[in-house]
């Protein structure tokens, strides 16, 4: 029964440890400080990383490494909404402007440097086009943004 036990917590220990290491190597190649390229050892790189910020979700990792060998990536942003933002019945007049109204203020503190505008949904808060690391930058500093993904292509199966 002892042995029973004492295997169970090796095991418990084990997995811990692992976890741990992968998430510290997690972050450290997120940040920048080590190389995740398939056959390169992993260094400490010199470049400043851009900084994450952790209270968005979404691809920001992935975006900022694609950014660092493109100088555009195409998103999908999705904006904080409110009571108005709920689609009610048959009338969408009101959500439709709210929508628009709230895409718009995010959008406004952004240049054509900064983000290329491919499509602006009407009944939903989300809008997508090209993104630099400008405007990446601000839509992460912009607490109106709730989430920023990669506009990956989707194929029916």
């Amino acid at each position: 029964m002892n042995v029973k036990k004492i295997i169970l917590s090796v095991i418990v220990v084990v997995a811990i440890v692992i976890s741990v290491l992968l998430g510290v190597t997690y972050y450290l190649i997120v940040n920048g400080r080590l190389s995740d390229e398939v056959g390169l050892p992993i260094i400490a790189t010199k470049h400043t990383p851009m900084p994450i910020v952790t209270d968005k979700r979404g691809d920001i990792a992935e975006i900022q490494a694609l950014l660092s060998s493109q100088q555009f990536v195409r998103v999908i942003v999705e904006v904080k909404g409110n009571e108005f933002t709920v689609p009610k019945g048959n009338d969408d007049t009101k959500l439709q402007s709210e929508v628009k109204r709230l895409q718009n203020e995010v959008l406004s503190v952004l240049t054509v440097d900064d983000f290329q505008v491919t499509n602006q949904y009407s009944l939903i808060t989300f809008f997508a086009g090209k993104i630099s690391k400008s405007g990446l930058k601000k839509l992460l500093e912009n607490p109106q943004v709730k989430v920023i993904s990669m506009d990956r292509p989707n194929y029916i199966q």
